[in-house]
């Protein structure tokens, strides 16, 4: 039992239990106690699961939409081995992503004369993630209700302004790789990677806005340069001006 003047971080930490979706819902509904009570890596595992659940949502999100859908509406999957290369190529990015934000996170700890806490970093980046994998139950559930996803983010508004016809081949790939991440779940992944750089790492205001920054354009331009990089030798950008 705690006193009245116990921080809400300290008594969360000491009655934290381990179901991970009470863990879950505190991130959610209460990100700042969550991130400031977060135990090191050595003295839980719920980090693990919370891998396991993401991960596991995320691939079976990608299955689903790779699918044949009958005219019946029966849900046709492939083989079992086609299903596991479809899971794991859609899970391989976020792995990725999670290892890229253990070792950029820790810019905010140098930035304040500390050496990284990979340990640290790679439980903010896996944790901050948790809106992804809440996004892939939607869409697993929003599919097995019978419809189907056709475009993420806001890409359909790309269709509606003729991006492709008007600016060109670059720009129109820019503004897809932009539109596909314009998502609430990636605006409440960076609030969360915020919240996390800010309390769990103790890092400045400015140094965590900075790595977002950094992060965002990372995610945005890397893609951006190997699609335009894999473009036919004679595709050549022609503008349009608006009329």
């Amino acid at each position: 039992m705690t006193d009245a003047s116990t921080p809400p971080e300290l008594s969360y930490r000491r009655r934290r239990s381990g179901n991970i979706f009470a863990q879950i819902q505190m991130l959610l509904l209460r990100p700042v106690t969550f991130f400031k009570g977060l135990q090191p890596m050595g003295e839980t595992r719920q980090w693990l699961l919370v891998i396991l659940l993401i991960l596991g949502l995320v691939g079976y999100s990608a299955v689903r939409q790779a699918a044949d859908f009958g005219f019946d509406g029966t849900f046709t999957s492939g083989t079992l081995s086609d299903q596991l290369i479809i899971a794991l190529t859609a899970s391989a990015p976020m792995v990725g992503a999670w290892l890229a934000l253990m070792f950029l996170i820790g810019a905010v700890s140098m930035l304040k004369g500390h050496a990284p806490q990979f340990g640290k970093n790679l439980q903010v980046a896996i944790w901050s993630s948790v809106p992804f994998g809440l996004m892939a139950a939607i869409q697993i559930l929003y599919m097995l209700a019978g419809e189907f996803i056709v475009d993420a983010g806001i890409i359909p508004v790309m269709s509606e302004l003729g991006t492709q016809e008007v600016w060109g081949e670059t720009v129109h790939i820019l503004l897809l790789n932009i539109y596909t991440h314009v998502t609430i779940f990636g605006v409440w992944h960076l609030i969360l990677l915020y919240l996390g750089g800010r309390y769990t790492l103790n890092g400045t205001r400015w140094a965590v806005i900075l790595v977002i920054v950094v992060w965002v354009l990372a995610v945005i331009l890397l893609p951006t340069a190997y699609d335009i990089l894999s473009l036919p030798p004679n595709a050549v950008d022609t503008f349009t001006p608006l009329s």
